[in-house]
């Protein structure tokens, strides 16, 4: 047995206790299990605002690693962190955190810059909504996760950094800012926006799609809006429902195509 891990997951933390994020706040665990997976020699850049005050803390910094906060473009910022840094050989983990503050343009245009510089950068979102459809860019890896499943994170974060090439994974955050569910209920809530087709989990390894995970119950958006605490109106749940089964569809049709040719 190895003292220095539980269930494969390592102890070894890389925020420290303390911080000021709040209790049962899904980007702080997410950024936590990344972590996890990059380990001690990562440098994060992050233009999340929410990140920043939420690892911060008055007595002593809460980052255990390298951590520059910028407001605009951190993809940008850690191509020079990377070259500066790692020289040709890959010595650091370069990690880049946004959130929806970026923009799904700003997202898609910053992933396509690190893929025209050949980068090993790992682009990970954040996303504290879970409302949105993404689609996955054309890089050899990219992956949908979400805090619901903690080890899933590790493994699709370690698999990225491991990949060559510029990586992109989606982690599904939920946090009782900004809503009304109690902090207790994170986990439910993801789990709920999972089952309600709306944070589909699979990842993409050179355009082809792979363990993408089909919910064993089904729920509701509408269910989802209760749990979470954030309120639709009839016009944003049918949006909602429509774009989050066309997406999941879309999916299942790609499942079942890449089946039939193999």
């Amino acid at each position: 047995m190895n003292k220095n891990e539980i269930n494969g997951l390592s102890i070894e933390e890389y925020i420290s206790p303390g911080h000021e994020g709040v209790p049962g706040c899904g980007k702080v665990l997410a950024t936590r299990l990344a972590l996890k997976a990059a380990g001690q020699n990562t440098i994060v850049v992050s233009s999340s605002s929410f990140v920043k005050n939420s690892a911060k803390n008055i007595i002593q910094p809460s980052w255990k690693i390298p951590f520059i906060h910028t407001d605009d473009c951190p993809a940008s910022l850690a191509l020079g962190v990377e070259t500066s840094m790692n020289q040709g050989n890959k010595i650091y983990n370069l990690l880049v955190l946004v959130d929806e503050k970026t923009t799904k343009a700003q997202r898609e245009a910053e992933v396509e810059m690190l893929k025209k510089y050949a980068s090993n950068v790992c682009y990970v979102f954040l996303d504290g909504k879970g409302t949105e459809v993404d689609k996955s860019p054309e890089i050899t890896y990219a992956a949908t996760t979400s805090v619901a499943f903690p080890l899933d994170i590790v493994n699709k974060v370690d698999k990225a950094l491991k990949s060559t090439g510029p990586s992109y994974v989606k982690i599904f955050s939920p946090t009782p800012v900004g809503s009304s569910f109690p902090q207790s209920k994170t986990i439910q809530v993801a789990k709920e926006a999972f089952n309600a087709k709306l944070t589909p989990i699979y990842e993409m390894e050179d355009g082809v799609l792979m363990n993408f995970e089909i919910p064993s119950k089904e729920a509701s958006v509408d269910s989802f809006s209760a749990l979470s605490g954030v309120s639709f109106n009839k016009k944003q749940t049918e949006g909602i429902i429509v774009a989050a089964n066309d997406h999941f569809e879309e999916l299942v049709a790609l499942k079942e195509q890449q089946e039939k040719n193999s």
